[in-house]
């Protein structure tokens, strides 16, 4: 009895192998789509995870790269398969690289035109993000903030300078001598909106204070630097936080010297007053702000770039 011959097995069609790499290529770039997405919302200026995730901008351009480089390689290996088929005089071969001009053609125009809109859409939008007005917008609130200080700063010295003015001889420092030295203090803390007045002798020792004295922790040394500096000659400004953990209430010292009527330096006058809603640490968050958009610019050219590379990948699986 004759043997019956083995079933032939189906040879696996190279349109399945093509389908793998296409689903794998539209997997890709969904993945990559949405990783684009979450590094766009974590990425913006003012998360704090800013620095950190920047990292994954240049993660994604070489995986976009190396993707690049995949398809690239599978996509001509075909085409050089396709060609050596072709020189040999295989049956059909001929046939077969006509239809594939074909397909490349019909598929190239429109996949040009797709890659050109899209990229242009979104160079515009990046070109949106870093505009004139944004940048403007930060670089005036800086010099705000700058100027702001510069001014509190001209109109503490004025108040010092002013007062310390009222002063010629030594005798008029002290409270004991010159009764009405405190009431006309009071008088300069209304006019002035200051905390508190202190006048000080050439030895450094308080000879009348009036208003609420504020009791700074931690700046007494630095308080007792600018009065030597000031008995020495120098006008100080200094401003700090009323405490380490405090980040509102900021406190000001300024101080002047005193002269007799021959210039010599007799005392000096030592103000403070209060800012329960800090200027500083606006300044400072617009300035965090401004630096974290400094370093999204300095990007601009990293997005463009992975923008026309993820739009590259695109085109060729559309091809």
């Amino acid at each position: 009895m004759a043997e019956l011959p083995e079933p032939i097995k189906p040879l696996k069609g190279k349109g399945s192998r093509t389908r793998r790499y296409l689903l794998a290529g539209i997997i890709f770039l969904v993945l990559g789509l949405a990783a684009t997405q979450i590094f766009l919302h974590q990425t913006s200026v003012g998360s704090p995870r800013f620095i950190k995730m920047t990292f994954l901008l240049y993660t994604g351009t070489v995986v976009v790269v190396l993707s690049l480089l995949i398809l690239a390689t599978v996509l001509g290996r075909n085409l050089i398969k396709l060609y050596f088929e072709r020189k040999s005089g295989l049956l059909g071969s001929g046939f077969k690289s006509k239809l594939v001009r074909i397909f490349i053609a019909l598929s190239l125009l429109p996949a040009i035109l797709l890659f050109l809109l899209a990229y242009g859409l979104i160079s515009s939008s990046i070109q949106q993000w870093f505009r004139a007005a944004p940048t403007q917008m930060m670089e005036n609130s800086r010099l705000l903030a700058h100027q702001y200080y510069a001014e509190a700063e001209r109109r503490a010295k004025y108040s010092a300078s002013y007062i310390a003015g009222h002063f010629q001889t030594e005798e008029e420092l002290n409270a004991r001598v010159r009764p009405q030295l405190v009431p006309k203090l009071l008088e300069f803390c209304r006019e002035y909106a200051l905390e508190s007045i202190r006048i000080i002798n050439r030895l450094g020792q308080v000879t009348a204070e009036a208003g609420n004295y504020i009791f700074a922790n931690g700046h007494q040394e630095d308080v007792r630097r600018i009065i030597e500096e000031t008995l020495s000659g120098r006008q100080e400004v200094m401003g700090a936080r009323l405490s380490p953990h405090d980040v509102l209430n900021e406190i000001t010292w300024a101080t002047a010297p005193i002269r007799d009527a021959r210039g010599n330096i007799i005392g000096a006058v030592l103000i403070e007053s209060l800012n329960p809603q800090s200027a500083r640490f606006h300044a400072d968050a617009v300035m965090e702000a401004y630096d974290k958009y400094r370093q999204l610019q300095r990007q601009e050219g990293t997005l463009r770039f992975n923008s026309l590379l993820i739009l590259a990948l695109a085109t060729l699986l559309i091809v």
